[in-house]
């Protein structure tokens, strides 16, 4: 009975085994039939020219090397379909690329790889370029060739196919079975033959996003099976051979192919490789990337092998062993241009569209042209044109570079051994189209792989180059400011007052105010640049001047009671409703820091005002940090009125087109804005005083820079800023505990920008003569565009290197050197006649307010009255002399003297001397006399900054009718 069933149980191992042999045969010769059929018939299509010469990659890469060498021109050319997108999932079964690639690329000595970023226009700006040097089989070494093969392809020479079904079907039930104990699907791995990868190498493509693949399923895995066997029917093993050793095999950091590899690690070509050099480049492939202590290990695993490959002794594999201990790599130098901060804002929103356009994690590391070892840095050819205008990037890169920052520096301390290498004196600088918030102009410190660190990350306090402007221009625009109204900052305010404060004193001199109305006990102590007061003066005038104490007091005023039915009530409200800040249901009022704080939120994308700034009035003066970029992005509102709600991230407003590989990238953005203030024409004041603040340095030679015509969006201002000291300086150690601070500068600009412009600044750089003709070079720009741009700055203050700590000091040349070179002249335009109006219209006791008592008694202040008139005084520039006729005597008289004389009503405690110069002056005997008087009438102190300086002014012409 049992033996029986013994003899049953083999009978059917024996049908299943048979059975089993012939599945797998049947299987073998089915594929193999499908599979050759198929070989043939791509044979067939090629030789009718039906197979593809612009498919994939390959062919893309072929095509371009062939054009750019045929132009004398090393960039990248388009191939005719560039403008037909590729899909990300391939519908091409019936779609090869021609088999005549493989004769291409053997033909092909050198290649080019070109990372290309151009201006708007197409102007080149930089670009990491390499050669790649391609070679024949001849030129390895018999180790390196014969190791190679042993260990990556042992049946290369003698399989009858281009693939080995044997391997084939292991991987695929190794994948398989990890698949089922996994759950999760696995692909077959380790089973390609040289042919096969050669194979897979022509069928990659760029995806619509940007990403070079080979598509991973079991149809694409049949396509490379039937496209190895037909370059198996077409070419020799040692063609294909060929095409590995120069495209399949990457060390990573921009090498491709043996020959670059070799010198690139090692400083020789292949055939002069040591031979523990040749076994490391043959291990090499499994990985291409250079991982030494892998490779060495695998090696040393392979060594009985190779020793019995190549009839090694003991004594030779203890000695090879050796060398591959000892092997030692040259360093690689980067291939980054010294302005690679562009190449940084070029490959970050690169990255940031490849998300968008929904690439993994995974995918866009290979993308990252900050790493060597991507893909887009072995394969890529693409070029990115930013919205940059190469004329603006250029003239900003040469005035930075002539300004004197500190340079990169060693340093060293006593107590420590290691030189230190520093970056130098920190600065960024940021221009922007203040009409559609694109960038224009980048220069940094940053480089290549810093992530934009000066542009997005660093965040340092804006005070009064951001924050005072914002606030006056919030407190005109909802009435709380009147465009004429004048303020002073020496007098103290009662308990009862929103902004109460008081004086407090440094060696019994008053040196500021102290706020108390803050949550602090001591209160908030606040004092004017060099402990001054400015006095009585137009508010646009304290605020062009950054006067702390005012911006401090208008932050107090902003702070509004929501409860209240009033104008100002409802004017907050229509702004959160404009910015889509909601405040807490229970909100009963909004401070201005809170107010100041959701315009920041809104920048940001949040529907609330940011936290911790409910009583924080130190915000007038810059505690809340901003980065360079939220920086321009907020000061551009006093431009066009808009907040772009997360600006950093729309790649639109810094990259106009992408092209890889020849082919277009689609990407686009849904940009949000929200208005801010009700009208632009209620912040004028803040415009005429920062328009002020740009004339300040006489110097500058400005003047002539005023605004012509009546357009809403108005041009030419600027504000600067100057931190408290909180960072150390570059050129200490680090264990120095000096600080220093930072300066800051924002300006709106007028520029006109031309085709000459265009051939000036090109005119010394070699990048754009190598890539362009220089000839018809104008015409790739308007003859003339007008353009309205915003600029940031922010830097170290460093008196060694740049002078003065403040704001205008460090950067206000920019703007200057800017306007000079592109500017429109405009002599007397809106801000001359604006202000020449706000003056007019306001009443002289508005203007000239004193409050100290007049110290004329009565009967005369009354007398001053009558003799002074009651018509408008004169113009101070119509203010004269006239001599006699009779003698060399001079008079002051008619309507001269009465302008003058009014003046005396507003002199306050310096009104009698005041008076009694005038009538000394009224009847001068001659004009050394005449000047000795004027001069003490200027010495006077009035203490009202608007009636000093139209004293000033009539004194000046007084002057020149002398002469």
């Amino acid at each position: 009975m049992k033996k029986s069933k013994i003899h049953t149980f083999l009978i059917i191992l024996l049908i299943f085994s048979l059975s089993a042999v012939a599945i797998f045969i049947g299987a073998l010769f089915l594929i193999q039939l499908h599979i050759n059929s198929g070989a043939k018939r791509l044979v067939v299509l090629e030789k009718e020219g039906k197979l593809s010469k612009t498919y994939g990659y390959v062919w893309q890469e072929i095509n371009a090397t062939k054009q750019m060498a045929e132009s004398f021109k090393e960039i990248i050319i388009s191939s005719e379909d560039s403008q037909t997108e590729i899909p990300y999932t391939s519908n091409t079964d019936n779609e090869f690329p021609s088999l005549s690639a493989i004769a291409e690329l053997n033909a092909l000595k050198n290649i080019i790889k070109n990372i290309q970023i151009n201006d708007r226009n197409g102007i080149i700006l930089a670009q990491i370029q390499s050669t790649q040097t391609c070679i024949n089989i001849s030129n390895l070494n018999e180790i390196l060739l014969k190791s190679l093969i042993e260990t990556e392809d042992r049946h290369f020479y003698t399989r009858k196919h281009a693939w080995d079904f044997n391997a084939l079907l292991r991987a695929t039930l190794k994948a398989a079975v990890k698949s089922i104990f996994t759950r999760k699907l696995h692909y077959p791995r380790g089973s390609s033959t040289i042919h096969m990868q050669v194979a897979r190498f022509l069928l990659m493509q760029y995806d619509s996003r940007g990403y070079a693949y080979a598509e991973k399923s079991i149809r694409r895995k049949i396509k490379e099976l039937k496209l190895a066997e037909a370059l198996r029917l077409v070419y020799t093993n040692d063609d294909i051979l060929t095409v590995y050793i120069n495209h399949c095999v990457s060390a990573g950091r921009g090498m491709l192919g043996y020959y670059d590899i070799s010198t690139g690690l090692f400083g020789v070509p292949p055939e002069r490789l040591t031979i523990p050099q040749s076994l490391y480049l043959a291990r090499l492939v499994k990985w291409n990337r250079q991982v030494p202590v892998r490779i060495i290990a695998q090696i040393k695993a392979s060594m009985p092998s190779l020793a019995n490959l190549f009839s090694w002794n003991n004594e030779e594999v203890k000695a090879i062993e050796a060398g591959l201990d000892t092997l030692t790599f040259r360093q690689q130098k980067p291939q980054i241009p010294s302005n690679s901060y562009l190449i940084d804002l070029a490959n970050e929103y690169w990255k940031k569209i490849c998300r968008k356009n929904g690439m993994p994690d995974k995918e866009i590391a290979e993308m990252d042209i900050a790493d060597p070892e991507s893909m887009i840095r072995r394969y890529g050819n693409i070029s990115i044109n930013l919205t940059i205008d190469y004329r603006l990037q250029k003239k900003l890169e040469r005035i930075v570079a002539g300004r004197g920052f500190g340079p990169d520096t060693t340093i060293r301390t006593g107590t420590m051994k290691d030189s230190i290498r520093v970056a130098g004196q920190y600065y960024a600088y940021a221009l922007m189209d203040a009409k559609s918030n694109k960038l224009l102009a980048y220069c940094s410190r940053d480089m290549l792989g810093s992530r934009l660190q000066s542009l997005h990350v660093n965040k340092h306090p804006n005070g009064s180059s951001l924050t005072k402007p914002i606030l006056y221009a919030l407190a005109y625009d909802l009435g709380i400011y009147q465009p004429s109204d004048a303020a002073t900052d020496d007098t103290e305010s009662g308990d009862t007052c929103e902004w109460s404060r008081s004086l407090f004193y440094e060696n019994k001199i008053p040196a500021g105010m102290i706020y108390h109305n803050v949550p602090e006990k001591k209160g908030y102590q606040v004092q004017n640049f060099s402990h001054r007061f400015d006095g009585y003066d137009f508010l646009f005038n304290h605020l062009s001047r950054s006067n702390n104490i005012l911006a401090v007091e208008t932050m107090y005023r902003l702070s509004t009671d929501l409860q209240e039915n009033s104008e100002r009530t409802r004017d907050i409200k229509k702004l959160l409703e404009r910015l889509a800040i909601k405040l807490p249901v229970k909100s009963k009022q909004i401070t201005g820091p809170q107010l100041y704080s959701s315009l920041v939120a809104a920048l940001r994308g949040h529907s609330a005002p940011l936290k911790s700034y409910e009583q924080n009035y130190s915000v007038a003066l810059g505690t809340l940090e901003l980065s360079l970029y939220e920086q321009i992005s907020l000061f551009n509102v006093l431009y066009n009125n808009r907040i772009i709600i997360k600006p950093s991230e729309m790649p639109s407003l810094f990259v106009k087109t992408i092209k890889i590989a020849g082919k277009d990238i689609s990407f686009r953005d849904t940009i949000t804005s929200r208005q801010v203030f009700s009208s632009l024409q209620t912040v004028q004041p803040v415009h005429l005083g920062l328009h002020k603040r740009l004339l300040s340095n006489p110097s500058d030679r400005l003047q002539r820079f005023d605004i012509c015509g009546g357009d809403e969006h108005l041009s030419n201002f600027a504000k600067s800023g100057t931190t408290d000291d909180i960072i150390r300086p570059f050129n200490v150690a680090p264990i120095d505990t000096s600080r220093t601070s930072f300066g800051l500068w924002n300006a709106v600009l007028r520029l006109r920008l031309t085709g000459k412009d265009l051939i000036r600044e090109a005119a010394h750089d070699s990048i754009v003569k190598k890539n362009h003709d220089m000839h018809t070079i104008a015409g790739t720009v308007p003859a003339e565009e007008i353009l309205d741009i915003t600029l940031a700055a922010t830097g170290e203050c460093n008196s060694h290197y740049t002078g003065e700590r403040d704001g205008k000091t460090l950067h206000g040349y920019v703007s200057r050197e800017l306007l000079h070179a592109f500017g429109i002249p405009c002599s007397s335009g809106f801000y001359t006649a604006y202000e020449n109006e706000l003056l007019n219209e306001t009443e002289a006791k508005t203007k000239y307010a004193n409050q100290q008592e007049s110290d004329l008694p009565f009967l005369s202040r009354a007398l001053i009255r009558l003799k002074a008139g009651i018509s408008k005084p004169g113009s101070l520039d119509e203010i004269r002399f006239e001599k006699s006729r009779t003698d060399a005597s001079i008079r002051l008289k008619g309507k001269s003297y009465r302008t003058m004389l009014k003046f005396t009503s507003y002199m306050g405690a310096n009104a009698q001397q005041y008076h009694t110069l005038l009538e000394k002056l009224k009847k001068s005997d001659d004009s050394q006399q005449a000047r000795n008087t004027i001069s003490q009438i200027l010495a006077i102190d009035t203490g009202n900054q608007i009636l000093k300086r139209d004293l000033q002014q009539a004194c000046t012409s007084l002057l020149n009718s002398l002469d």
